[in-house]
């Protein structure tokens, strides 16, 4: 349905798009957005991804499909929680995840061609900035 949105805006059908994320929104009893404005839907429609599909392996995959990873990542590190149960309660203590800054380059937007296809055909070229 995220997908179905994000699509539908893009292509300019805000009320459409409206229509999916909402049905999203609804199966987790939050309040249906109205936003009309395709700039201000994106947003939404990238926030919500943000949350809906969290640990599932997509966040990446959209910065780069957003091209929005080098000024998402770019100098930020990674933080965590660590969860301890105690005997009635829990505590939750924020964690580093990385020892350094993040560095997103713009040639890491474009997947490398393998080595062994290159190898393999001496037309065939390295994708640029890899």
């Amino acid at each position: 349905m995220l997908n179905h949105a994000e699509a539908l805006n893009e292509l300019g059908r805000t009320q459409d798009a409206l229509v999916s994320l909402n049905k999203v929104r609804a199966r987790a009893k939050l309040p249906n957005v109205t936003v009309t404005d395709q700039v201000a839907l994106r947003n939404i429609i990238r926030e919500e991804r943000k949350v809906e599909l969290a640990f599932e392996g997509h966040r990446l995959w959209d910065l780069r499909r957003w091209k929005t990873a080098v000024e998402t990542l770019n100098g930020k590190r990674m933080h965590g929680t660590r969860i301890t149960r105690n005997e009635n309660s829990w505590t939750y203590e924020t964690v580093e995840c990385d020892n350094q800054n993040r560095i997103f380059k713009e040639g890491y937007y474009k997947l490398p061609v393998p080595q062994s296809e290159i190898d393999n055909n001496p037309l065939c070229k390295q994708t640029p900035l890899w």
